[in-house]
């Protein structure tokens, strides 16, 4: 037991390392506890490129599409445009593909992507390349712009619930707890995860995402504090604002 302030990251496997990191480095304790695994879709392997080469451009949605798909294109035969919804996945977009990459610099959703130029100056073939179950939005917008739209779902997300025993690890810490959610399906998860003797408790949690919809989630389910932020460096700054600094204790 201890007083140090403890972070649960949920991101997936091979996708927290960054994020624990720096909560160690800011000398919080850190759990980690995936809630989702990324599982590929086969049936997009062999024809992602054939439809790439096609589109005047293609959007990816996410880091996650970026990791499952990208390595999938030939991007040295590929002329078009190569957008990404916020900063995180045009950096991963464009050390994977060499490709300068477009994307908004006031938001990191499909709104603020819809709001660059690029759609309304001209019409094509968008290719967008997702996980299943993707949001329709931003597809459905440009189709009303003119554009003709593919969506490759290249990747699913499998829920890991929260064992019993992790809420306990969990719930018994003495210090003040966050729970860092990055996706919808995540917060879902946690929220479905939580075992009756701990419900009470987990309203009263802090929780931290990084779009209002995730945020939304939490809201309707009771919970009772939820910041949303633009990115995880602003929710590390907002914790640092919170917490006093503590030696790290990652366990």
């Amino acid at each position: 037991m201890t007083d140090t302030p403890l972070v649960v990251v949920t991101r997936p496997h091979g996708r927290a390392d960054n994020i624990v990191h720096e909560c160690a480095r800011a000398g919080w304790s850190v759990r980690h506890v995936p809630l989702m695994r990324l599982q590929e879709h086969e049936s997009f392997s062999g024809s992602l490129n054939a439809m790439a080469q096609t589109s005047d451009a293609v959007f990816f949605v996410s880091p996650s599409a970026v990791e499952m798909a990208a390595a999938k294109i030939d991007w040295t035969r590929y002329h078009g445009t190569v957008t990404a919804v916020g900063h995180a996945s045009a950096t991963a977009l464009q050390a994977a593909s060499g490709k300068n990459v477009l994307y908004p610099h006031d938001g990191n959703d499909s709104e603020a992507l819809l709001r660059l130029p690029l759609w309304r100056e001209r019409s094509g073939r968008l290719l967008i390349v997702r996980g299943a179950h993707g949001r329709d939005f931003f597809a459905e917008a440009l189709r009303k712009l003119g554009w003709t739209v593919d969506c490759a779902d290249v990747y699913r997300r499998v829920a890991l619930p929260v064992s019993v025993d992790e809420q306990q690890m969990i719930f018994c810490h003495r210090g003040d707890i966050a729970v860092l959610l990055t996706s919808a399906e995540a917060a879902r998860t946690w929220v479905d995860s939580l075992a009756p003797q701990y419900s009470a408790q987990g309203k009263r949690l802090l929780y931290f995402t990084i779009h209002p919809r995730i945020g939304d989630v939490l809201r309707c389910a009771g919970m009772e504090s939820v910041e949303d932020h633009p990115a995880e460096d602003d929710i590390i700054a907002a914790l640092r604002r919170l917490w006093n600094k503590h030696e790290p204790n990652i366990y």
